[in-house]
């Protein structure tokens, strides 16, 4: 199972990356050349920076281990905590020491091989793109994490209308990161469903009922409902706005979750959590992004990072707005709604959200009202 993000609300080719352009089809490096470039070294300590403040501050993960993460540019790939044991081919030797935390943690390099090589050993085309997923060894699974470094996001086409790309990247970084954490108990839970669907994705509902009109109607507007619900000052109005939400919920999934559906009223709420999670924590570090401290070494050799200024100067409402871009995934605004309402009616819903199972965040929901 492999989740995604929609990277700079226009692009996401995680399920389905586009076909290599000769340019990043360069021929593999020798592992002598997987030098890792100054301007790439200061980002993915950012990257690190930026999940450490993210699952201690905002998500309250405690003290967990880093997943295997990878990131990627046209000729090699980095590894941070790798699993030699699916992946040999990793290098032995570090080419850069970076911080976790407290801790320091080595980055390894691996040329590519006619294309990135996955844990689970598929190859596939490089590309401007951010997933994480999970593999199996002795039957056990792991989640990992890959991210193209900002030299292979600076040739998408719409990279040169963005502002804040970089930083919109490194959001999305933590976003995915935040999947790590998920991505196993939502396995578990797919996988004990006597009627899950073969394929399955993150979308299943929207490829279900995009095209139905009368689904997208009492769709949105609970969504929209849920959002004003979030925003809401006064308490009574917000739980008033919460409960017309719930019984547009009820409503839509006894009206169209049925017969060959039926499955979707137990799935939605996996997706909904899983989604609604890494988009909530984009919307937060926004917020908190005025505590990150200036970067000028990364401002001086990463062209499209501008020192977190334009974050900074974002409302709630601009934030939102710079998170759910102009054609977001129902998945990922439904979910963000969903959460910037929880937050607001569950203190410490945290630890509930990464204590095992995805509970339904229509059950946090109900249970404050």
């Amino acid at each position: 199972m492999r989740t995604c993000a929609l990277l700079l609300a226009v692009f996401c080719a995680c399920s389905s990356p586009s076909p290599a352009t000769p340019k990043q089809q360069a021929k593999p490096a020798p592992a002598s050349t997987c030098a890792l470039a100054i301007a790439d070294r200061l980002w993915l300590q950012e990257a690190l920076d930026l999940w450490a403040f993210a699952s201690e501050r905002l998500l309250l993960l405690g003290d967990r281990p880093l997943p295997w993460m990878i990131f990627f540019d046209a000729r090699c790939a980095f590894h941070i905590e790798p699993d030699r044991r699916a992946d040999p081919q990793v290098g032995s030797e570090p080419v850069a020491t970076l911080r976790a935390g407290a801790r320091e943690v080595a980055v390894y390099s691996r040329a590519h091989e006619g294309g990135l090589v996955l844990p689970d050993g598929e190859r596939r085309p490089l590309g401007p793109v951010a997933f994480a997923s999970v593999y199996q060894r002795d039957k056990r699974p792991f989640s990992y994490f890959v991210l193209a470094l900002m030299s292979v996001w600076s040739t998408h086409p719409k990279v040169k209308d963005g502002t804040s790309v970089s930083e919109r990247i490194l959001t999305v970084a933590v976003h995915e990161l935040a999947h790590t954490q998920q991505l196993i108990p939502l396995q578990m839970q797919v996988n004990a469903l006597p009627a899950a669907p073969a394929s399955l994705s993150d979308d299943v509902v929207e490829e279900a009922f995009r095209g139905n009109t009368a689904y997208r109607e009492i769709f949105f507007a609970e969504r929209d409902l849920l959002f004003r619900a979030a925003a809401a000052a006064d308490p009574a109005e917000q739980r008033r706005l919460a409960r017309d939400a719930l019984a547009k919920m009820r409503e839509r999934h006894a009206r169209f979750f049925v017969n060959k559906h039926a499955v979707l009223a137990t799935l939605e709420p996996m997706f909904l959590h899983l989604e609604g999670v890494g988009e909530w924590v984009r919307v937060r570090l926004i917020e908190e992004s005025a505590k990150f401290p200036d970067r000028p070494e990364l401002e001086r050799v990463d062209p499209l990072f501008d020192g977190y200024r334009e974050l900074r100067r974002m409302s709630r409402a601009d934030a939102l707005l710079f998170v759910r871009g102009k054609d977001n995934d129902w998945v990922q605004d439904h979910g963000l709604a969903l959460f910037m309402l929880i937050d607001r009616l569950v203190p410490g819903w945290q630890k509930r959200a990464f204590a095992g199972d995805l509970v339904s965040p229509y059950a946090l929901i109900e249970q404050a009202l």
